[in-house]
């Protein structure tokens, strides 16, 4: 009469699920999170009244997923692990768990993308996409779909076509998306983004216009970060009235960046600044005195000019992380 079987952090002797487990027909929730466990067993699908699966979501062990999985037709929360691969090749089949709610580290290299139409009851959606841009379409085709019940979404997309950005432009505009990090050129910002949006990344994008006129408009962004020559420009402005809810900015090897100003008001809930590997950017940031929040500011690698400036202001910071 088990309903509920929950390991964590668990070693077995053997990395694979202990037998049994297929018997407990009326098993509703399992959960191996953080276990040891690399394959599991085809008769994963017996478990018939199952309504929540758990494998691991932050575990990095690679595991191996059987395609009788789609048998779990009364699924409704189903957390992947961050890596795995289908035991039979080819790609993960989800669109017979049509009960779906949650569906965390799906992944377009070992999932079936268009799957995704036919989970039409999905609240929370984790995905990673390597783009693809036909699978892109499909994804926010999905995140419309499910405008009435999709509670929230988190994506990292991967570009690899420099010369098609029009899908991603789409995607930056989505009324459901709330994390988005995007790996890759981008060409330029859209004029219109999602103010949905509570956490951007974007990595290697290559803009050559200061991203902060379009995304300090956003009034719901908490999170902020710039890595990899996103932005290929010397300054970086944010006006008087924006950012109002940014919380955390992270600037990381933004090789030609020289100058990063604040205007007064601009950013007024800025609590945490990281700083890395901006070889000129010499000064610190101009209005850095008018972040009344700011609380921590860390630094890496960056020029010594900057970090003489640095330690002839430290008193004016309240916390203080130097990681040279």
């Amino acid at each position: 009469r088990l309903r509920v079987l929950f390991f964590s952090g668990f070693n077995f002797d053997v990395t694979r699920m202990p037998t049994g487990i297929e018997k407990l027909f009326r098993l509703r929730y399992l959960s191996i999170r953080d276990c040891n466990i690399t394959r599991l067993p085809p008769t994963i699908g017996s478990l018939l009244n199952l309504e929540t699966l758990d494998l691991g979501e932050g575990t990095w062990i690679r595991m191996l997923i059987p395609s009788e999985l789609q048998k779990l037709s009364r699924l409704r929360h189903l957390f992947l692990p961050r890596s795995y691969q289908v035991v039979e090749g080819g790609k993960l089949q989800l669109d017979g768990l049509t009960k779906l709610e949650t569906l965390v580290n799906f992944d377009s290299r070992q999932c079936r993308v268009k799957d995704l139409l036919k989970l039409t009851k999905l609240r929370k959606l984790v995905a990673t996409m390597d783009a693809n841009f036909e699978d892109l379409e499909v994804v926010i085709n999905c995140m419309e779909t499910s405008l009435n019940c999709l509670r929230f979404s988190s994506l990292i997309v991967r570009t690899h076509d420099s010369g098609n950005h029009f899908v991603t432009h789409k995607l930056l505009q989505c009324a459901n998306l709330h994390l988005l990090q995007i790996e890759g050129h981008i060409g330029k910002l859209p004029l219109r983004i999602s103010h949905s949006l509570t956490e951007i990344s974007l990595i290697g994008s290559l803009l050559d216009d200061d991203p902060m006129e379009k995304l300090e408009k956003l009034p719901n962004l908490w999170v902020l970060a710039f890595h990899n020559n996103a932005f290929l420009g010397k300054h970086m402005t944010c006006s008087g009235m924006g950012m109002p809810q940014l919380k955390y900015l992270s600037i990381s090897n933004l090789r030609n960046l020289e100058n990063l100003t604040v205007k007064r008001g601009g950013m007024p809930k800025l609590s945490t600044l990281a700083l890395e590997e901006c070889e000129r950017l010499k000064n610190l940031p101009e209005g850095l005195n008018f972040l009344a929040s700011l609380r921590e500011l860390t630094v890496s690698q960056m020029p010594p000019e900057f970090m003489d400036r640095l330690y002839e202001s430290r008193e004016d910071f309240h916390k203080l992380q130097d990681r040279k």
